[in-house]
């Protein structure tokens, strides 16, 4: 028998440990994009890593004009979760559609400090903006008031 597994089984047991995060250190934005990149099968195009690691330290991230598409901004977006610095985030001039809406809420949401956000020509929809919007879609909070 491991007495030490049961001593540690039985404190458990008895105390209930309540924390909360206050902060944490993420890794660099480029490498955060690499493993988005990794994780997602794709090739990391080393021209974004390089935009990335030189915005990464502002308040403000801007990628408009790239003409990115759901799959490459995709990883991006995985990247900048959490970027909690960030109060500008410009994706104008890219080709973001409805479809990837989910994926951009999904980041959207993990930017408490975010107060600008362009996504001026690219192909969203009012079906796109809804997704964005709509407080009642189950499981997340919408970060945008209509």
């Amino acid at each position: 028998m491991d007495w030490g597994t049961n001593a540690l089984r039985d404190v458990c047991d008895v105390f209930q440990v309540l924390a909360e995060v206050q902060s944490w250190d993420l890794p660099p934005l480029a490498d955060r994009y690499k493993r988005a990149c990794d994780s997602l099968a794709l090739a990391e195009d080393s021209s974004m890593s390089k935009i990335l690691q030189l915005q990464e330290n502002g308040s403000s991230i801007d990628l408009s004009n790239l003409s990115l598409n759901k799959e490459q901004l995709t990883p991006i977006l995985r990247a900048l979760k959490f970027q909690t610095a960030t109060r500008r985030l410009c994706l104008s001039a890219n080709r973001l559609g409805d479809d990837a809406m989910d994926e951009l809420l999904a980041s959207l949401v993990t930017m408490p400090n975010l107060t600008l956000l362009d996504l001026s020509s690219n192909r969203i929809t009012h079906e796109g903006l809804r997704k964005l919007c709509d407080p009642s879609t189950p499981s997340r909070d919408s970060p945008f008031q209509v």
